[in-house]
């Protein structure tokens, strides 16, 4: 009778496996909640369009389709994922499960962040959400959703990341908390009646088992992605393109426009360093002229020798 082979070659491993060994890693290190939740969708997302295989053609291919499918509306879209999968890599690379991080050897780079400000006017603003329908319930989410964002100027990340605890109505406050906020630090925003109106009445129809207020029409986490799609949505339908950044480009604007402080913009913008702040500082020649009438000292001089002089 003869002997029986005997395998002892290990089994492949897959590339979701080293992702959720990399990210017991992040844990290990104590990363913020968020950081984690950041990395975790990432992963999801590529997953989704790779082989799950650390076979290094085949990861390349993956890597490159990844990145092709990012939807082109901020270099922040296309730069966080980029991270998170970049120093994915190159922990890999450390481990030795990969001999060379695919993005080093593809050339990729991140996307150049020029500070462009690309503010929209608020007839556009109007006519984007004028083909919103809020009988339904993905309708009156959105549209809820975009009225916080032109109102508190919040990033989207932050907004999809509220829970109940974070809003109060009575108070006609939302809290940005630290464990969803970007830059880990908490501030609270108030908010305009027309805001509350349409939060309570979100607030009202969503089952009260479902964690976050802006979910899909499962109940689920409501990411990036989703929302970029609803925005591609509602831009064609009202012919004019309008990304979820673009708004809070336009809060910004529109808020210093309305005489808004720059340094309450700072803390309702969550900037850390006010030079940011100062990339939305534009005024037109009647708002320059305006504000100069308001302003110059020299009209506080009520008798001076330059009016009575008489002209020859």
């Amino acid at each position: 009778m003869g002997k029986r082979i005997i395998n002892l070659s290990e089994p492949a491993t897959t590339l979701q496996e080293k992702m959720q060994e990399f990210l017991l890693f992040k844990q290990a290190q104590q990363s913020s909640n968020l950081t984690i939740k950041d990395y975790k969708q990432t992963f999801t997302h590529f997953l989704k369009e790779s082989n799950n295989t650390l076979d290094f053609d085949v990861l390349k291919m993956d890597t490159l389709n990844f990145f092709k499918s990012i939807p082109n509306t901020s270099p922040a879209r296309y730069n966080v994922p980029f991270s998170n999968i970049n120093a994915f890599f190159n922990w890999c690379v450390r481990q030795d499960y990969l001999e060379i991080n695919p993005i080093t050897k593809l050339g990729l780079k991140k996307r150049k962040d020029e500070g462009k400000i690309r503010s929209k006017d608020i007839e556009d603003i109007k006519a984007f959400i004028g083909v919103i329908e809020t009988n339904k319930y993905t309708g009156l989410r959105d549209y809820t959703l975009i009225l916080l964002m032109l109102d508190t100027g919040a990033r989207p990340k932050e907004l999809l990341s509220l829970t109940r605890k974070h809003i109060d109505i009575h108070s006609k406050m939302i809290e940005i908390s630290k464990d969803i906020a970007k830059t880990r630090t908490s501030r609270i925003l108030p908010l305009s009646p027309m805001t509350v109106k349409m939060l309570k009445k979100l607030l009202s129809v969503i089952p009260d088992d479902w964690t976050y207020v802006f979910s899909t029409y499962e109940g689920e986490y409501m990411d990036t992605r989703i929302l970029d799609k609803r925005f591609e949505k509602y831009s064609k339908m009202s012919g004019i393109k309008i990304t979820p950044y673009q708004l809070r480009h336009s809060f910004a604007t529109l808020f210093l426009n309305n005489d808004g402080n720059l340094f309450a913009l700072q803390v309702q913008m969550g900037h850390t360093d006010l030079r940011m702040t100062k990339r939305y500082i534009t005024i037109s020649k009647e708002k320059l002229a305006e504000q100069h009438s308001k302003a110059s000292p020299v009209n506080m001089l009520k008798s001076t020798k330059v009016e009575k002089m008489k002209l020859f």
